[in-house]
């Protein structure tokens, strides 16, 4: 598709924006897949790039990958949420752990596997742990597998499989849980971290974008390198031991739509002054 939005612009003779979302080079658990895509973005990947008229990057990390591996260098813009559907106030916050929470795309590398494994672990090291609900969202063929390693870990009577749901429903059970994402994709910016952190979750994440961004802002989060399992692990006891403090309003103030649509009015702008 990127490929046909070049030609388009081309053909209408107007100037093309390409927005871009990966961090680095796809990772999956198939090594030739992984081969045919790194293949693809240094022969075609860097051609488009350095076509375009202006690149856009969901994060610092995405700018920097693309300016590796094109030169070019990309203006960020992070991906906004609804902040006043998903923020919940301090005062709605009791301190109570009700849940352990995983939500995403059930595939290779989103980290289901490393999600189960470490709540597993922490309930052995924490009793008081044992007995919180475990609720996995989302779909994709992984699903039956995650039932599986669920069993394998004894977590069957308490894991809960909720598919895709609406964001009402993901708000509540965000609120007063830890949520974990264990993801070791090229990730973006992953908006989930964001609206997690936004209704009240204690937030335990591998260094993706979003969390990296949080970090930055103040928000009471729990972040470690991508990978680093056993100190995955720990940062989620901590998480339940920590007297957990909510974020304000205000700290996600830069990802509103209001700041994002104002960004990218601003892009057009630059668009229209070279044309």
């Amino acid at each position: 598709m990127t490929f046909v939005g070049y030609r388009v612009s081309r053909i209408l003779g107007v100037p093309w924006v390409h927005s871009e979302h990966g961090s680095g080079f796809v990772r999956t658990q198939n090594p030739f897949i992984d081969f045919l895509a790194k293949i693809w973005d240094l022969s075609i990947g860097k051609f488009l790039l350095r076509k375009a008229d202006f690149v856009v990057a969901d994060s610092d990390f995405v700018a920097a990958f693309v300016e590796r591996l094109s030169g070019v260098k990309a203006i960020v813009l992070e991906n906004p949420i609804q902040i006043e559907k998903w923020y919940k106030p301090a005062a709605e916050h009791n301190g109570e752990i009700k849940s352990f929470v995983f939500a995403g795309r059930l595939v290779p590398g989103k980290g289901w596997d490393t999600f189960l494994d470490a709540v597993a672990e922490v309930s052995a090291a924490n009793p008081l742990l044992s007995k919180i609900p475990v609720n996995v969202f989302g779909e994709g063929p992984d699903k039956e597998e995650v039932l599986r390693k669920a069993d394998s870990l004894g977590l069957s009577s308490r894991i809960c499989m909720h598919g895709n749901v609406s964001p009402e429903t993901l708000r509540s059970f965000f609120q007063n849980s830890i949520y974990v994402n264990s993801s070791v994709l090229s990730e973006g910016f992953q908006i989930t971290v964001l609206e997690a952190a936004a209704s009240g979750s204690r937030v335990v994440s591998f260094d993706v974008p979003s969390a990296v961004s949080l970090k930055s802002e103040g928000v009471n989060i729990w972040v470690t390198q991508k990978g680093n399992y056993s100190d995955l692990n720990k940062l989620i006891l901590d998480a339940s031991y920590s007297d957990f403090t909510p974020p304000n309003k205000e700290q996600f103030n830069r990802w509103s739509w209001t700041d994002w649509v104002e960004k990218y009015l601003n892009i057009i702008e630059q668009i229209k002054s070279k044309k």
